[in-house]
């Protein structure tokens, strides 16, 4: 569209260049938009993912941080 302005310019049909020109403009904008709200959306998920993973690690490790203690515990008595 953008690319035809040009020619209808030279052509002296400067009315409908200018509506193309304004179409393109308009749709290129759209799209960014789009996109940018698109992209924000991703990066959001991305970071409550990774926070999450690490978050689930963390109980994890906890988890088995406990696991190894009560082991321990028993072990020592065991021992004795």
């Amino acid at each position: 569209m953008e690319n035809l302005a040009p020619t209808l310019r030279s052509l002296g049909k400067y009315t409908e260049a200018e509506k193309l020109v304004i179409q393109a403009k308009e749709i290129k904008l759209r799209v960014i938009e789009a996109t940018s709200h698109h992209a924000i959306a991703t990066m959001a998920n991305v970071q409550e993912a990774q926070e999450t993973s690490i978050i689930n690690f963390d109980k994890k490790v906890y988890s088995l941080s406990n696991l190894v203690k009560k082991t321990l515990k028993i072990m020592s008595k065991i021992a004795q």
